[in-house]
């Protein structure tokens, strides 16, 4: 470290005032011919040479504080004469600091660490999955995983992003999507399983409160639109039809008036509700169980109870590549991929590199498996994979931050993924 000294307001010049000290005191034993321990200092003629090889001083100023150079069998220098050229020296760096053009440094090109790649995919592409779970372990730098500096790109983690890439695509994006999945359970299996008479495949609840009602568990594993269905017929009493009300999670969703009075003309009770994944309880209620005395037995006949759904099968991600049919298909194309690359590479991305993408699309017979290649062509793509801060003045000056790098700055270290809506929505900075 350089020791301080207070400069002066007379400006430095090393040539003046620093040169002469150096040829009294230094150069005899480190001159150009042999010198001692390799330390040449004749180089060192005026403010450009001394900046040039501005590491070198810190030391070079040490030795004549601690009193180490000139060495003991030659004449000192006056204390005045140290604090002279101490104080020229100082006096150059400080000026060259005061003028010399802001400069950030190198900044290094970072790949994403396997935490930050995982979180990033999730929030792309709403795909829950520890994707780089085959990934090499990153490399550790001062105890931190995520330094731009220790995390190179392997031949193996390269073979990895590609195999990612296609099983992240495919999971994202479903070409022929299945059916929508059906959870039936039989009436012998409806609780509560002391309510009712087992009448073959039927069973028969009259009367009201926990008499009057059977239900049903189901575990969702996907958020949407679900189906609940029961088929059911009833044996009404006097002019009075059977009313049942479907009930899921114990909120009412649709009452029904049961207009099928036998087994062979059994109806299916119908309603469809968003349910987000996880337990939920269907169950189907009588309503006017209770009758007066004299009065014929009302009664509800149950053969089963269903959950069917999610009705649309496509993973998330892919119900939002919504296909207009009032516009040209390219151009749906082309609005889905500028809207995905650019949340992908964390900026606006360009008219060439959205029609890059759009030939991979229109090659394929459907445009869902055209969309898949074009996913696996973004994902193991630089631009994803590093948060690169390099598109800015291309002779290489200094230029601050874009309102995009910045905001993936932000993101990843609050975060460890990539923007939110809310900074992506962000209007630009003033200038």
């Amino acid at each position: 470290m350089l020791l301080v000294v207070p400069v002066g307001a007379a400006e430095p010049d090393f040539r003046k005032d620093g040169l002469p000290f150096l040829q009294k005191h230094c150069l005899t034993c480190h001159g150009m011919t042999k010198p001692k321990g390799d330390v040449s200092l004749h180089k060192y003629v005026d403010d450009f040479s001394v900046l040039k090889d501005r590491k070198a001083w810190p030391d070079i100023l040490e030795q004549v504080h601690s009193g180490a150079m000139p060495p003991k069998d030659k004449p000192r220098p006056t204390p005045a004469e140290i604090d002279a050229f101490t104080k020229s020296v100082n006096g150059i760096f400080e000026k060259a600091d005061k003028n010399a053009k802001p400069d950030p440094g190198r900044v290094t090109v970072r790949r994403l660490n396997k935490v930050e790649y995982n979180n990033t995919i999730r929030d792309l592409l709403e795909v829950d999955l520890n994707a780089s779970e085959d990934f090499p372990s990153d490399d550790v730098g001062h105890g931190f995983d995520n330094i731009g500096d220790v995390l190179t790109l392997s031949p193996v983690l390269m073979e990895r992003y590609l195999s990612a890439a296609e099983s992240i695509a495919n999971r994202s994006i479903i070409v022929n999507p299945p059916k929508p999945p059906s959870r039936a359970l039989s009436s012998m299996y409806l609780q509560p399983g002391a309510t009712g008479t087992q009448k073959g495949r039927y069973r028969q609840i009259v009367g009201s409160g926990d008499k009057g009602r059977l239900n049903a568990s189901f575990g969702l594993t996907m958020d949407g639109e679900h189906v609940l269905k029961v088929r059911v017929y009833g044996k009404p009493a006097g002019d009075e039809p059977v009313k049942v009300a479907l009930f899921v999670d114990g909120e009412e969703k649709k009452t029904f008036d049961v207009k099928a009075t036998e087994e062979k003309k059994a109806e299916i009770l119908t309603t469809q509700l968003y349910l987000k994944a996880g337990e939920h309880r269907g169950e189907i209620r009588l309503l006017n169980g209770d009758f007066k005395k004299g009065e014929d037995e009302r009664a509800l006949f149950v053969e089963y109870i269903v959950m069917e759904g999610p009705l649309d099968t496509r993973p998330p991600f892919q119900q939002k590549l919504v296909m207009d049919a009032d516009k040209p298909k390219g151009e749906q194309i082309r609005t889905m991929l500028k809207t995905l690359a650019t949340r992908a590479f964390r900026r606006p991305v360009t008219t060439q590199e959205v029609e890059r993408l759009a030939k991979l699309v229109e090659s394929a017979d459907r445009w869902e498996a055209g969309m898949q290649l074009a996913l696996q062509a973004i994902l193991v793509s630089p631009k994803f994979l590093f948060r690169l801060e390099t598109e800015g003045d291309a002779s290489g000056a200094v230029t601050p931050l874009s309102d995009w790098q910045l905001a993936s700055r932000l993101s990843y270290f609050l975060w460890s993924s990539m923007p939110d809506q809310e900074l992506f929505d962000l209007p630009p900075r003033a200038n």
